[in-house]
């Protein structure tokens, strides 16, 4: 992945200071006392790496953006910040004695300190339209911050409950709790995966593919499981067994209680 650096380091540094904590503190507490999901704004693939530096920092990234050369990536992140001056939401100043400094919309501060925390679950979702993300963070109490990333690199962002996740992380995914296990039953070796051949066919017009990474306190690497969901609907896991890829037809509840087990363990 390339990196396009922009953001100074007094920029970096707002994303630290005590204003950025008060403000993510104010929001958590606004949370607390409302009805949950509470959206807090969404924030565009240039924005995000004009902010903080660097894809690596903004990701995960949608196709439009990665495509374009590291010219017109600085270009689209210069633009986006003139676009965002004019409107008061990022102001570049000069402090007291005479550095550069920055001011940011407080909603877009507040979400950047919330956003500065690894990822708990992590679903890449490849679908006709592109990839999708859906990527939850924990936060304090019993508070996250789910973040989704579509194609298009629009990152929405919310303060959630994991326990009201369930629904939408099955709509993520594309698996039906009542879905019935794929007839597939196979063990690939990583040259068998490179190119379609009958062998791997199955790989072949499913409607979701997602890689989740999930991980639980104690944990010091994720889980990781690839969910297929094919065009009837059937579901098929793959895992990764040695140095071989294994595929086994799976119901959807299996996801269903691998998901319930994953928020349990928080």
């Amino acid at each position: 992945m390339t990196d396009t650096p922009t953001a100074e380091a007094p920029l970096l540094d707002l994303v630290e200071s005590d204003e950025a904590k008060r403000l993510a503190a104010e929001l958590l507490e606004t949370a607390r006392g409302a009805e949950l999901p509470l959206e807090i704004g969404t924030l565009t693939d240039e924005e995000l790496v004009a902010y903080l530096g660097s894809e690596d920092a903004a990701g995960p990234m949608g196709i439009w953006y990665s495509s374009l050369v590291v010219e017109a990536k600085e270009l689209t992140q210069f633009a986006t910040l003139r676009a965002l001056t004019a409107r008061g939401q990022f102001l570049q100043l000069v402090d007291e004695s005479g550095q550069e400094a920055y001011q940011l919309a407080e909603p877009v501060l507040a979400t950047l300190r919330l956003r500065d925390t690894d990822p708990r679950l992590s679903a890449q979702t490849a679908r006709d339209d592109g990839p999708w993300w859906y990527i939850l963070r924990p936060l304090e109490d019993d508070l996250w911050l789910r973040e989704v990333v579509t194609p298009a690199g629009m990152h929405s962002f919310h303060i959630v409950r994991i326990e009201s996740e369930e629904e939408l992380f099955l709509t993520v995914t594309g698996v039906s709790a009542d879905a019935a296990a794929a007839d597939v039953d196979a063990d690939l070796a990583p040259e068998e995966l490179q190119t379609q051949t009958p062998t791997n066919s199955f790989l072949e017009g499913n409607t979701h593919t997602t890689s989740l990474m999930a991980i639980v306190p104690g944990q010091t690497s994720p889980d990781v499981l690839n969910i297929h969901v094919t065009s009837r609907g059937s579901v098929f896991l793959g895992r990764r067994t040695g140095e071989r890829m294994s595929f086994r037809g799976a119901p959807g509840q299996v996801i269903v209680d691998t998901w319930r087990s994953w928020v349990a363990a928080q």
